[in-house]
């Protein structure tokens, strides 16, 4: 990509789409498509997330503020320049599972950083706040996690890694409710679409890896980046914070 856009809030660059090698008409109708296609959630989130997730109490009670959504928006990018844009891009809304890519973007600079060695590494050679221990855990890898086939065992925010298994994606079949037990695999020998596991590195603090923490602040170096550094500005910050709040502490 020749263009990098600079934070927020200078101006992102634009390009018409003729000019960047595309139709239109078809990016024009592919916005019209993108707005009349809300998804059937209602915007009161905070009832959303107590309700469509098949959990029963106490396990579905929200960890913190959970924010109404706004309506559809979106951009096309072309070689990093905004082709179209649609609906309030600059607000902030809560993200849920994509949260996961912000963390392995975390995760990727945390590496890059040399504060995370071998992805194939034991988690529990640079993280040491007891959610990594024997007789389980302990072979849980960085690759493991950020591939969701850890297995992790345990409790974070108050909510057990249990809520997560028997959890059915996409409409594929689960052969038990969710939430109810189910035989751990070997960690690396089963996947399962999970949230408590995914997050178990973080802990409820700063986790240190290295001589510093991969979360920290929502001002941090490594957050900032995780979270939009072109677009978001301020937002970034209200991503970062919106990744604990929803109804695990999760997203």
């Amino acid at each position: 990509m020749s263009y990098f856009p600079p934070p927020h809030p200078a101006d992102w660059a634009t390009v018409a789409p003729g000019a960047a090698g595309l139709d239109a008409e078809a990016i024009a109708a592919a916005a019209r498509y993108a707005c009349t296609c809300e998804t059937p959630w209602k915007r009161d989130l905070a009832v959303m997330v107590t309700s469509d997730f098949q959990e029963r109490s106490p396990w579905n009670e929200t960890l913190g503020p959970v924010r109404p959504r706004g309506a559809p928006n979106g951009l096309v990018l072309r070689g990093g320049r905004i082709v179209a844009e649609w609906g309030d891009t600059m607000r902030a809304d809560m993200t849920f599972s994509i949260a996961k890519s912000y963390l392995a973007i975390l995760a990727g600079l945390a590496w890059d950083h040399g504060l995370i060695g071998d992805p194939d590494d034991p988690v529990c050679t640079t993280v040491e706040d007891g959610g990594f221990n024997p007789p389980h855990n302990n072979t849980i890898t960085w690759h493991h996690l950020l591939q969701q086939t850890s297995e992790w065992e345990g409790v974070l925010w108050e909510k057990p890694d249990l809520i997560d298994r028997n959890r059915t994606v996409a409409g594929r079949p689960s052969v038990a409710a969710k939430g109810t037990h189910r035989d751990l695999h070997p960690p690396g020998g089963f996947w399962e679409y999970n949230d408590v596991a995914s997050w178990s590195w973080t802990g409820s603090a700063p986790q240190p890896i290295g001589n510093g923490p991969v979360i920290a602040t929502p001002g941090s170096r490594l957050t900032a980046a995780a979270c939009n550094p072109y677009r978001a500005g301020a937002t970034g910050a209200a991503v970062s914070l919106s990744m604990r709040a929803t109804r695990r502490g999760l997203a």
